[in-house]
């Protein structure tokens, strides 16, 4: 790990108790894939910082030391492996989070939760295999700053009953909520990234206090990493004219008409409502198959009161519901 002076991938820096920003990069040869390392900043007595980090099936731990000219400001600490044997990072990740804390209680524990990820019978980390096997485990990183960083606790079971999901799940999420609970929901269960199928849509919470997981409630929509996208060169929507959007991605459907486009106004508020609020769905044209994405020829409405001038986002829908970014369009009469 080191300040700077490599290339970075995805998050940039985590802020830390001097205003720097830590870059998280390998030192040794590129890889294919990133490990989206989580990394945590935490109290170490009254003035002393600790940097935990967790990525793929293991833990590590440093000192941060934040003094001008400092040669070395992380101290390398202690290496702690987790109990599955699978990744919980890209391209298999499951989720993690850091757990409330006490840092004004003497003897107070850091606490780092992990959440589902590759299965144990995937030992390739790296595998982009479709037939990964996902995880319902769950494991806890307990980090006491009061001792020594190569003598923590090491990576256990939540001790409640039952301390593991009730789903088996990869690319979920963690929330922690405003009482300091922890929502678990979304994900697939099986298979990586845009190759996941089977959406768990079920969400669970786990209790800190308890380290216990029990249900919630369940989504009526998919919540996985998968979204389509849609392309186009229209900036303007003109009356009765054609124009033609090209989307992609895995979930858009084998057959014509799986894929739909919208257009969603954009408004403001007044007094708690908005009334500019406006979506639309456009007439299909005609789908054209081009390799694994969809050409959609859609036409603009006729009366310009079903969508009155200004700017909207054109998006596209896929047969699960799950809408792509929005591309500005700005209709016209």
């Amino acid at each position: 790990m080191q300040e700077a002076g490599r290339p970075h991938h995805d998050r940039l820096g985590e802020p830390l108790v001097d205003e720097r920003k830590l870059g998280v990069t390998p030192k040794g040869k590129p890889e294919r894939l990133a490990t989206y390392p989580g990394v945590y900043v935490l109290p170490r007595g009254e003035h002393g910082t600790v940097v935990a980090m967790a990525e793929s099936n293991r833990g590590r731990q440093y000192a941060y030391d934040p003094a001008p000219g400092a040669a070395g400001p992380l101290k390398p600490g202690g290496y702690y492996p987790m109990l599955n044997k699978g990744s919980r990072s890209y391209p298999t990740y499951g989720s993690q989070v850091l757990l409330p804390l006490t840092p004004c209680r003497p003897g107070a524990t850091a606490r780092v939760l992990v959440v589902g990820g590759q299965g144990d019978a995937g030992p390739d980390h790296r595998s982009l295999s479709p037939g990964q096997r996902t995880t319902n485990t769950a494991e806890i990183l307990g980090i006491d700053t009061a001792r020594p960083l190569d003598a923590q606790p090491k990576w256990r079971a939540p001790k409640g009953n039952p301390g593991h999901l009730a789903h088996s799940r990869v690319l979920c999420g963690t929330t922690l909520l405003a009482y300091g609970t922890v929502l678990v929901s979304g994900g697939a269960a099986n298979r990586w990234d845009d190759q996941n199928r089977v959406p768990v849509n079920d969400a669970e919470l786990f209790g800190p206090a308890t380290e216990t997981f029990t249900p919630a409630a369940k989504a009526a929509t998919d919540r996985r990493t998968t979204r389509p996208s849609c392309s186009s060169s229209t900036e303007r929507c003109s009356r009765q004219k054609e124009f033609t959007v090209t989307v992609s991605g895995a979930t858009v459907g084998k057959v014509p008409g799986r894929a739909r486009l919208a257009i969603v106004r954009l408004g403001s508020a007044t007094h708690g409502n908005d009334t500019d609020q406006r979506y639309v769905w456009l007439p299909p044209a005609g789908w054209a198959a081009t390799g694994k994405d969809w050409s959609i020829t859609a036409k603009a409405l006729g009366n310009p009161a079903a969508a009155p001038p200004g700017y909207y986002q054109l998006i596209a829908v896929d047969a699960a519901g799950t809408p792509s970014p929005g591309r500005m369009v700005r209709a016209t009469a």
